[in-house]
């Protein structure tokens, strides 16, 4: 089974997404298993990883 790429830009919302990601990793992880976590870290970067 493929595993899901979740790509989180942790500055957005003020550092608010950084903040809360651990629970949502978590509830991801328990609905959907293995995930692949890549985290952005300037402009155009998630757009990068993406691809």
């Amino acid at each position: 089974m493929p595993r899901t790429l979740v790509i989180v830009n942790p500055t957005s919302r003020g550092g608010a997404t950084a903040r809360r990601w651990p629970a949502v990793e978590a509830k991801l992880r328990a609905a959907l298993g293995a995930l692949d976590v890549e985290r952005t870290r300037g402009p155009r970067d998630a757009e990068r990883i993406a691809r």
